[in-house]
């Protein structure tokens, strides 16, 4: 196998992870390939089995590796996905590590860059889903502050609607963890009363009928104002629940 080398005297570990990285990168392994067996790399590459046994478990982890099982089983090449950058947003924000400003103005740069985007790709059917979203949002918004909970909810799915309709797997990756994993960020600092279901309710009816009326810039304007309102209820939320 001339795609690797003996290996260094330093760094074994790194220099296993690099070259393999290297090749699957390269295509010289393609998705859904499996790799040489531990013997074969060990020879080829001048490795240690607890050496290249480290490194193939760093490469599972970087999501380019699976190990599978089985009389069939070894170590194969990953296809191409966003999982790892999704799962390690998810648990950023579960655990509360980005602070409600940087969330608020990331969010609003990027929601803004997918809005345009739906503006130029929506079509009609696309517009009659979104507007199907409206009269089910507004069954919560007559509920008041017991309608919260199922509000995000269902926000959640509109959110995923925009992000299909845009078409781009990376805005997928950013933003689904985002929308996905809010309600626990927000959860311990607002409450039903406090988060005016019925102005959100509000901006998602100007912001569905400014992409059906190819306002973009309304759309837009909208959905920042949003994002801001929402950030600006939590962080007062947060002060409130420090004072208690």
């Amino acid at each position: 196998m001339t795609v690797f080398k003996k290996q260094k005297s330093i760094g074994l570990v790194e220099n296993l992870v690099n070259q393999l990285e290297n090749a699957i990168l390269s295509r010289s392994f393609e998705p859904g390939e499996k790799l040489p067996s531990s013997s074969e790399l060990e020879a080829c590459m001048g490795a240690s089995r607890g050496t290249l046994r480290e490194a193939l478990r760093i490469l599972q982890q970087k999501g380019l590796l699976e190990s599978r099982v089985g009389v069939k089983g070894g170590i194969f090449v990953r296809e191409a996905n966003t999982d790892p950058v999704t799962e390690g947003l998810a648990q950023l924000i579960r655990l509360q590590k980005i602070s409600l400003d940087d969330l608020a103005e990331f969010r609003q740069v990027i929601e803004s860059g997918l809005i345009r985007l739906v503006a130029k790709r929506i079509k009609d059917a696309d517009i009659k889903i979104l507007q199907g979203y409206l009269p089910i949002l507004q069954t919560q918004t007559l509920r008041g502050a017991d309608g919260w909970h199922g509000f995000l909810e269902i926000e959640v799915d509109l959110r995923k609607e925009l992000i299909r309709i845009a078409g781009s797997l990376l805005y997928k990756a950013v933003l689904t963890p985002i929308h996905e994993n809010i309600f626990s960020y927000a959860a311990p600092y607002i409450s039903g009363e406090d988060a005016n279901v019925e102005e959100a309710m509000e901006d998602w009816t100007q912001i569905v009928n400014a992409l059906a009326n190819g306002d973009t810039n309304r759309a837009v304007f909208y959905t920042r104002d949003h994002i801001k309102r929402y950030a600006c209820r939590m962080k007062q939320g947060v002060a409130k629940k420090n004072k208690g």
